[in-house]
């Protein structure tokens, strides 16, 4: 699985094409999850909904909240904090993320997260983002979360998300709103 992505990520990061991207933003969502627990495997369906807004010409902030039913379970999850990002090279970003995260499955629990990882254009019009993210929310866990997203017009994108950590795994249709610069 590592040799996968970390392959995938050679690839975007060679071929894209001009990392013109947004962190001004809103988006909401319909996600699919899936939990496998070692002796069968459950899935539910929800929402999402996230934010982005530029602090200044490096920083800015994130957060998003998901809510999934699965098997009858709510499974709600919090996120906010503060990005980081600079050019790689020039059409290659760099992104870091800091984030306190909330999750509640019937009992609340709180921890943080990082992730760090990269966005860029593969294609005008075609943005990706791929991130290790480690979260510590009770104990610690390490997963992957990537992004392909069409921007169809300049103030509108659909995206098609990806996120596994531990025994979760989520994929997302996405509707962004693009604001501001």
């Amino acid at each position: 699985m590592f040799r996968t992505v970390t392959t995938v990520l050679i690839l975007l990061l060679s071929n894209a094409a001009a990392a013109e991207v947004s962190y001004n933003y809103f988006e909401l969502g319909y996600q699919e999850s899936e939990l496998d627990l070692g002796f069968t495997e459950v899935d539910g369906d929800g929402f999402y909904g996230g934010l982005s807004f530029s602090i200044d010409e490096s920083f800015f902030f994130v957060g998003d909240y998901g809510s999934v039913d699965i098997e009858g379970v709510d499974v709600e999850r919090l996120r906010a904090g503060i990005g980081f990002h600079s050019d790689l090279n020039e059409p290659v970003q760099l992104v870091a993320k800091v984030t306190f995260q909330r999750l509640d499955v019937g009992v609340s629990d709180n921890g943080y997260g990082v992730s760090i990882g990269g966005r860029g254009e593969i294609a005008p019009g075609f943005e990706w983002d791929l991130f290790v993210d480690y979260v510590d929310i009770g104990e610690a866990d390490t997963g992957f979360s990537g992004e392909l997203r069409y921007k169809f017009t300049p103030r509108f994108a659909v995206g098609l998300q990806y996120e596994t950590i531990d025994e979760l795994d989520s994929l997302g249709l996405h509707f962004r709103w693009l604001y501001g610069n």
